[in-house]
């Protein structure tokens, strides 16, 4: 890859997303600037046709391949469509996105087409729509996928056509609902400290609380964890089970993708595991990547290794 595709290919991600203005700029320029060569090689080499016909391929492959690797980079899905609306390119990040695969994507007219068409009948193709991002539920078998579809108009070298971009913010909305509840929450929390407490009251309510609860995912610590099994061993003589979770290889996340990203990963994982937890069952996040599932009342061996089964059955589903 020459020097230039590869500074092009920085400038349309930034901050590792796909920048659609920087994009849009750079395919018009290819365009434009393959216009201006033509014309002037139209005006020299006008009595020779069949060798003017040649250059035209030629450059039309050469502004083809620079701008597809360049849309190779990228992870979000981008379909190119002609006036009609008819699929002439697509790219390899697509595959993910529409849940495709290589073979498919060898004739893409004939696989997209029923995607397209369920999109736009619920979505008619309006002009006034363009360079709009609409939120797009991509259903498939038994997939469930939210997508932010954009539709951008383009000149091509003979004709006008259109790009279609596609991403899947499914994590996304996820982590957005999720945010949007603890924000509710928390409001929640600070009207009623508001009301109760005053001062240094409010001061010494939230320090209790952080001596008490992790508060990334609003789980018990590993305070609270010793306080609660020693009072239960100090209490009772009922048998107990202490279940020890680990995310193996965690730092990998954090390392690659960044803290911020990890962070997100453990409350998702969280509210994961908290999915239908019985009252009988306390869970705390100790440190880091590890859990503790802190069970009572319990019968049998038997059903302590079921609960273990069930926790790994909840990450190994989509």
């Amino acid at each position: 890859m020459n020097k230039t595709l590869e500074i092009q290919i920085k400038s349309v991600q930034k901050d590792g997303k796909f920048d659609l203005k920087t994009f849009l700029k750079l395919v018009n320029d290819y365009y434009e600037k393959l216009e201006r060569e033509l014309k002037l090689q139209k005006e020299s080499f006008y009595a020779h046709q069949e060798e003017f016909q040649e250059l035209i391929q030629k450059y039309r492959t050469v502004t083809e391949n620079q701008i597809k690797t360049i849309i190779a980079n990228v992870k979000d899905g981008i379909i190119f469509l002609n006036q009609n609306l008819e699929v002439l390119f697509v790219n390899l990040s697509s595959l993910k996105i529409f849940e495709l695969n290589a073979i498919q994507l060898e004739n893409p007219k004939d696989v997209l087409k029923p995607i397209l068409e369920d999109f736009f009948s619920k979505f008619p193709f309006h002009f006034e729509n363009l360079n709009k991002p609409i939120s797009y539920t991509y259903k498939r078998n038994n997939l469930s996928k939210n997508l932010e579809i954009t539709i951008c108009s383009i000149q091509f070298i003979e004709d006008r056509g259109f790009i279609l971009f596609a991403r899947d913010v499914t994590e996304e909305t996820f982590l957005r609902s999720q945010l949007e509840v603890s924000k509710s929450e928390i409001q929640n929390l600070n009207n009623s400290l508001k009301e109760e407490f005053s001062g240094r009251k409010v001061a010494e309510a939230t320090l209790e609380f952080l001596a008490y609860y992790d508060p990334l995912t609003g789980l018990m610590n590993k305070s609270s964890m010793n306080k609660i099994i020693s009072d239960f061993i100090q209490t009772t003589n009922e048998p107990f089970a202490i279940i020890y979770i680990d995310l193996v290889n965690f730092k990998i996340f954090n390392d690659s993708l960044g803290h911020h990203v990890g962070d997100e990963i453990l409350k998702s994982i969280s509210i994961r595991l908290l999915e239908n937890l019985p009252k009988e069952m306390l869970l705390f996040r100790i440190q880091g990547d590890e859990f503790i599932l802190f069970m009572k009342q319990i019968k049998s061996r038997l059903q302590v290794a079921r609960v273990c089964q069930d926790i790994i059955k909840k990450f190994q589903k989509n």
